[in-house]
Order: C-alpha cells, then sequence, then structure tokens
C-alpha cells in the first residue's frame, strides 16, 4: 500500500490543543484542473475514509495514553483513498469551531516532486552501501597498470578500477592528482 501521513498543529490563542476530532478535505490539483478527492463537494461530508467524506484526523500520541497535550493530529491518505504519489495535491485541515478562526484552519500542498517513493529510498539506500564500501573496504594500487581498485565486503570481488593519473594526465602511482572510472 502506498500512502503518505499529513500532519497538522492546533492550537488555541498559542496553547496546543488536544482532545480535537479535527477533518481534512484533500483535493488533487493539475494545472488549472482540480479534483476533490477527500471531502464531501458541500463542504459538510460526515468524517469518514473514503471519497465524498471528510477524513477524520487522530491525536498523535504515545500508545495506550488517553491524549497527548500536544497538539499534533495526522492523517493517513493512502492509495486506496485516491492517494497517487505522482500526484499533487493541496489539503484543508479544519480543529474545528471551538478553535478561534485565526487558528482553526491550516492548509498544506503535497507536491509529487518533492515526495519520494519506495524505489526513491531503495535507490538511495542502494549507493549509501555504495559509497560506504569505498570508504571501508580493501582497495589496491597496482604499480604495473597504475590503478586503483576498491573491493566489495568480501575483500576479493572488485566492484570499481580507477585509472591514476598524474597533474598532466600521464598515468602515475607517484603523483596522483586524479583518479578516472
Amino acid at each position: 500500500m502506498t500512502s503518505i501521513v499529513i500532519t497538522s498543529f492546533f492550537t488555541k490563542k498559542g496553547v496546543p490543543q488536544f482532545g480535537l476530532q479535527p477533518i481534512i478535505r484533500i483535493w488533487e490539483v493539475s494545472g488549472t484542473d482540480h479534483t476533490l478527492v477527500i471531502g464531501a463537494p458541500d463542504g459538510t461530508g460526515d468524517p469518514g475514509t473514503g471519497i465524498g467524506t471528510d477524513g477524520e484526523m487522530v491525536e498523535v500520541k504515545t500508545a495506550g495514553t488517553p491524549i497527548s497535550q500536544d497538539g499534533f493530529y495526522k492523517f493517513e491518505f493512502t492509495d486506496t483513498m485516491g492517494y497517487d504519489p505522482t500526484k499533487t495535491y493541496i489539503t484543508r485541515a479544519d480543529g474545528g469551531s471551538t478553535i478561534p478562526f485565526g487558528e482553526r484552519y491550516q492548509s498544506a500542498e503535497i507536491d509529487s516532486a518533492d515526495a519520494l517513493t519506495q524505489a526513491d529510498i531503495n535507490n538511495i539506500n542502494t549507493i549509501v552501501v555504495e559509497i560506504l564500501k569505498y570508504h571501508k573496504n580493501r582497495t589496491l594500487i597496482d604499480e604495473n597498470n597504475f590503478t586503483l581498485t576498491i573491493f566489495d565486503d568480501d575483500g576479493t570481488t572488485p566492484i570499481r578500477v580507477f585509472d591514476l593519473k598524474d597533474e598532466n594526465g600521464v598515468a602515475s602511482i607517484t603523483s596522483i592528482f586524479e583518479r578516472l572510472p
């Protein structure tokens, strides 16, 4: 399941509010087009988790505690509700009528260009693992071929071989200014 967590922080005269039941509306926006994904078209939908109803935010708190007293609330927007990580959304969270007007509503934009997908995270992890190998694994300078080899974790499998050059671009192992893969 693909999802994103949307958060809000509600205060009343600057004091964090807890025990609220905020609702959220989510619009998909594309150029001049827009589609209400979470929320009733007339703005009076009953809280729920499906398309056509307002989303019900839940208080962020430690498991087992009745309230957090920190004023943070969240809504998990999932693909079963219409979330698509390649699209852009705008949101409006409503803290409820007990919150003063200036603090009652919050908005946010979820830009697909800013969202990391699981594939992005996997690619980042792969790159970090390889960078760590360059830092910690065995390396060997070959005096005959003027190369530097970086080995995998087993210490015998090459993962990258570099040609070593001096300041004039001539192969060297004594005056190294450049390494070329």
